[in-house]
């Protein structure tokens, strides 16, 4: 009886860390590394809460894909109303390692050609 306590103990912890490595060797390979760029369209319609959940998911997503300090995202405005680009101009400036661009501006941003 004992026994099957121990074998059933050791099969969970094996079984655990299959499944921990099989998650450690997924994130290194979805990991994007130094180049962790994550664009996020923005369209015209978007109200402020979603402007919010969008940039904000993405910025998640430079959290665990890519390193906090060398990813970044391209919030791109695809003709948004000036008051909602002016609030989604400071969100990005609130929350760091964000930038806003037009649709325009966007392969300036991608490339690294662009002038802060």
């Amino acid at each position: 009886m004992l026994d099957t306590f121990f074998y059933g103990v050791l099969v969970f912890f094996v079984m655990l860390g299959i499944v921990a490595f099989v998650y450690l060797i997924m994130m290194r390979l979805l990991r994007t590394g130094a180049a962790g760029r994550f664009v996020v369209m923005i369209p015209p319609n978007a109200s402020e809460e979603e402007i919010v959940s969008l940039v904000c998911a993405a910025l998640l997503r430079v959290g665990i894909m890519a390193r906090m300090d060398s990813g970044e995202v391209v919030a791109v405005d695809c003709g948004l109303p000036e008051a909602s680009r002016a609030r989604c101009a400071a969100l990005c400036e609130e929350l760091g390692h964000t930038h806003l661009c037009g649709a325009d501006e966007l392969m300036k941003h991608l490339t690294g050609n662009r002038k802060e």
